[in-house]
């Protein structure tokens, strides 16, 4: 019932949809087939962002931004892990008590922005229905902050932390 409900309501988005942590984006063809002006992918992996770019390069209403939404702008380093899709700000010093099997595989440096910042880079209509999709390992707090202090929440109509 609820996918049912979030299905009717990302229908009526004409405005932006925004995914913050995009990764591979397996929601790319629901997200196209909506009458949304400008998808913006949002991903700090470099790999992750150039394969969003290559699959997206014909659709002229995706952007994709290479960078990590963070509590402020500057650099900070991507620690990836075998998990599939498994990227953050934050070494995991305990995953091995917590998740056993989880293993760093690498990390590298990356741009970060604040949701402010990040949304200086992004138009949306006042008169348009937005969704925001926040994917952010570790940021969410930070995320979630900004959009309290900014009153950005009543910018989006929607918004989903799968």
């Amino acid at each position: 019932m609820e996918q049912q409900h979030l299905i009717s309501a990302l229908d009526k988005v004409d405005g932006t949809i925004m995914h913050l942590g995009a990764g591979e984006c397996r929601e790319l063809q629901t997200y196209l087939a909506t009458a949304a002006e400008q998808i913006v992918l949002v991903e700090p992996d470099p790999e992750a962002a150039q394969s969003l770019r290559q699959r997206t390069h014909k659709e002229p209403r995706v952007t994709v931004i290479e960078v990590a939404v963070a509590a402020k702008g500057g650099e900070a380093t991507l620690y990836r892990y075998n998990a599939s899709g498994q990227a953050t700000l934050h070494a995991l010093k305990k995953a091995p008590n917590r998740w056993p099997g989880l293993r760093q595989l690498a990390n590298s440096p990356v741009k970060t922005l604040s949701l402010d910042q990040l949304l200086t880079q992004v138009t949306l209509a006042d008169d348009k229905q937005h969704w925001l999709v926040v994917e952010v390992p570790g940021e969410e707090q930070q995320v979630l902050h900004a959009m309290r202090e900014h009153a950005l929440s009543q910018r989006f109509g929607y918004l989903l932390n799968p």
